[in-house]
């Protein structure tokens, strides 16, 4: 007889919640929460990054590293700096979802692709108070000639940043 012994291991993402230990993001919308929610993103490659229902107050700018997930659940990042700024910048394989990127009037732009960045995907966004609300201004490269195509930028269609 022949035994046969199957291994199967399911790779989860884990879900890192800002709102809890060691994180503590304030989601009152009274304390800037821009250390808290960036300390998980840094922390915690390949890990979704979870906000729950409330206001995030951000007094900066945040950066979404290369293959994460921010996921919002009725939540919103809403800027509070004085200074015009970006809320937030994605870097290839980003995924932001179920958001709302409050620009408080101040703020000039939403959602900025990193320069280079591949990949990015936004859904279920929405951007009140916002000049821009999703902008790329970055090359991309074209698969078929394999180099950086200089007219050629990312387009918003509907919350979906796409090459056209």
């Amino acid at each position: 007889a022949i035994l046969s012994i199957s291994l199967v291991s399911t790779l989860r993402a884990t879900t890192i919640d800002v709102t809890q230990s060691p994180y503590n993001a304030d989601n009152t919308g009274a304390l800037s929460a821009l250390s808290a929610i960036q300390a998980a993103i840094d922390n915690n490659p390949s890990c979704e990054i979870y906000l729950p229902a409330g206001v995030y107050a951000i007094d900066g700018q945040l950066q979404l590293k290369t293959t994460r997930t921010m996921r919002g659940d009725n939540a919103t990042l809403k800027y509070t700096s004085l200074n015009p700024g970006t809320m937030l910048v994605c870097e290839s394989g980003t995924q932001v979802q179920s958001l709302t990127i409050d620009g408080n009037n101040t703020a000039r732009v939403g959602v900025d692709v990193a320069y280079g960045a591949n990949g990015v995907q936004i859904s279920q966004c929405r951007y009140p108070r916002l000049p821009w609300r999703l902008r790329s201004c970055q090359r991309y490269r074209c698969a078929r000639m394999g180099r950086f195509h200089p007219r050629r930028k990312l387009q918003c269609h509907r919350n979906q940043l796409k090459n056209p």
